[in-house]
C-alpha cells in the first residue's frame, strides 16, 4: 500500500480528533500550555488523553465516526490501554470493558524496543544482551579468522543495539557489557574467553591511525543521544523540544538547564552528552535578539564570560543581547 494512503487516512483521523478536542469532548494530555492528543506512526496511532468518562466516550465516538466513513475496523486484539499508576483497578476494568480493549503493562514493546515512563528494568536490556550473546556463541563454535571477526563485529553485532539506542537510552552498564562481549569475541577462543593481545582502543581506532575501525559501542551511544539532542537545540516547534522545554526549561549549551529538576535517565544522558559536545558548538546568529553577549558562543567557540579578564567588563555589563550592543554602537 502506498505511504500516501496512510497519510491521507491519518489526516482524516487527526481532523476528527482535533474537532473533538476543540469542542471539549476529548481532554488531551497537557503540560502547562502544551497539548498532545495523539501521535501517528505509519498504521499505528497512540492516543494521549485523560481518563475521565467524557473523554473516553468522546474517543469511542470519534473512532466510530472514522470507521463508519471508511469501512475500517479497529483491531481490538492488538490494541492496548496503558493507565497511570495511581488509577484504581475498578476504573481500569470499566474503561477496558467500555472500549473492548485489554490493559497493557509497562514496559511496552513497540517496533522491537521497550518503552516505559519509568526507569527501564534490567531484564528488558538483558534481552538485547541475549540476542548478541546468541550470535556470538554460534560464531564462536567455528574457527573464524580475525578478519572475519572484524567484519562480523562491524556489520552485525555493532548494528544490533543501534535501533534501541536511537529510541531509548541504554544504561551505561549494558553498553559496557556489550563492549566486553565484543572484546572477548575478538580476542577469545571457541568459548570467547581469551586474552586480548591488542588494546581495544587500537582495535576501534580508524584504519588511518593503525586501527581496524571496529565501532566503539560507547561512542555510538553518545552519537545516538546527540542525534536526539540537535532538535532540542534547533527546533522550537518540535513536540520533543516543546515537552523538554515545558518540563525542564529551554535547553542551552552554555547555560544552566536546572539539573536539580532532572529525574529521568534519558534527560540526564542528554545533559551529559551536551556537556561533551558544547565545546564544538556555535551559534548561527540572525538578528541577535535572543543571543546573549555573555553566555552565548557568538564570537568564538567559548562564551565571553569564560574569556580572560582583560575584556572591558564594565562597558559590556550595560547590554544583555547582541542586538542591544549593535543598536547602541550604530
Amino acid at each position: 500500500m502506498s505511504p500516501y494512503l496512510f497519510i491521507i487516512l491519518e489526516e482524516l483521523l487527526s481532523s476528527i480528533i482535533k474537532y473533538y478536542v476543540e469542542n471539549k469532548r476529548i481532554d488531551p494530555f497537557k503540560l502547562n500550555e502544551f497539548e498532545l492528543s495523539h501521535m501517528c506512526f505509519a498504521d499505528d496511532v497512540v492516543f494521549t488523553i485523560k481518563n475521565n468518562w467524557k473523554t473516553i466516550k468522546g474517543l469511542k465516538e470519534a473512532l466510530s465516526i472514522y470507521c463508519d466513513m471508511l469501512g475500517q475496523r479497529i483491531n481490538v486484539e492488538k490494541s492496548m490501554i496503558y493507565f497511570p499508576k495511581a488509577l484504581c483497578m475498578d476504573q481500569k476494568h470499566r474503561i477496558c470493558n467500555f472500549l473492548g480493549m485489554k490493559e497493557g503493562k509497562y514496559p511496552m514493546q513497540y517496533l522491537g524496543t521497550y518503552r516505559t515512563p519509568r526507569r527501564m528494568k534490567n531484564n528488558c536490556e538483558n534481552k538485547i544482551m541475549e540476542k548478541i550473546a546468541k550470535r556470538m556463541d554460534l560464531w564462536a563454535s567455528n574457527m573464524i579468522s580475525q578478519a572475519r571477526k572484524t567484519t562480523l563485529l562491524n556489520s552485525v553485532i555493532s548494528s544490533m543495539p543501534v535501533y534501541s539506542m536511537m529510541a531509548t537510552s541504554l544504561k551505561e552498564k549494558t553498553v559496557e557489557n556489550i563492549a566486553k562481549k565484543e572484546r572477548n569475541f575478538f580476542g577469545g577462543n571457541k568459548n570467547s574467553k581469551g586474552a586480548n593481545l591488542i588494546k581495544w582502543d587500537i582495535v576501534t581506532a580508524p584504519k588511518g591511525m593503525g586501527g581496524l575501525a571496529v565501532r566503539d559501542i560507547s561512542v555510538m551511544r553518545k552519537v545516538m543521544v546527540a542525534k536526539r539532542l540537535l532538535p532540542l537545540l534547533n527546533e522550537d516547534d518540535n513536540n520533543w523540544s516543546i515537552i523538554y522545554k515545558e518540563k525542564y526549561g529551554a535547553l542551552h549549551p552554555w547555560r544552566s538547564w536546572g539539573e536539580k529538576k532532572i529525574k529521568t535517565d534519558q534527560a540526564r544522558l542528554v545533559l551529559k552528552c551536551l556537556n561533551h559536545l558544547k565545546d564544538g558548538l556555535g551559534i548561527s546568529m540572525t538578528d541577535g535578539k535572543k543571543t546573549s553577549i555573555w553566555k552565548d558562543s557568538w564570537l568564538s567557540s567559548i562564551p565571553i564570560s569564560n574569556w580572560p579578564t582583560f575584556i572591558n567588563v564594565v562597558e559590556l555589563e550595560r547590554y544583555e543581547t547582541v542586538v542591544e550592543l549593535r543598536n547602541e554602537k550604530e
